[in-house]
């Protein structure tokens, strides 16, 4: 997990759901926090910044609106100190995306803050719902079905 010239963070298999449509999402945002970190090392000016920025905002709104519809139709019982956590998340980049916008400069502190929470939120909070899941004894094609009935 250490960084590089060309990445901040990279995929290790205990990162790993166990649930394949989850982990691919999973997988997305950390490329878009590696082109981050690759924008800010090349010293990219602010619209590149702020397109990366934008599309990390959008992919991460997608994917935990993706992951807290499966968890109230799983009926995760910790649903909504899940979510409270995805909306400060959320809310982060919002500010960061605006203080870039305004002209203030982002730094590595903020490549630190997503990688950390990130991996922290997928080691604890994720992997506590995906065990719950599994533990029901749900069948692995449950998930894609469900997956695809939402983007279909």
């Amino acid at each position: 997990m250490t960084a590089t010239k060309d990445s901040v963070i990279a995929w290790q298999d205990s990162f790993a759901l166990g649930l394949p449509e989850i982990d691919d999402q999973h997988k997305t945002l950390f490329t878009l926090m590696n082109r981050l970190w690759s924008a800010l090392v090349l010293k990219s000016g602010a619209n590149e910044l702020l397109e990366i920025i934008g599309e990390l905002e959008h992919y991460t709104i997608s994917h935990f609106a993706a992951e807290e519809t499966f968890m109230r139709v799983t009926q995760y019982p910790r649903f909504i100190e899940h979510k409270l956590a995805h909306d400060k998340f959320v809310e982060r980049l919002a500010v960061e995306k605006a203080n870039l916008a305004s002209g203030k400069v982002i730094g590595i502190a903020l490549l630190h803050f997503l990688k950390d929470w990130l991996v922290n939120h997928i080691l604890i909070q994720d992997k506590a719902y995906a065990e719950e899941y599994q533990s029901a004894k749900s069948p692995a094609w449950a998930l894609g079905k469900f997956f695809r009935s939402l983007w279909n």
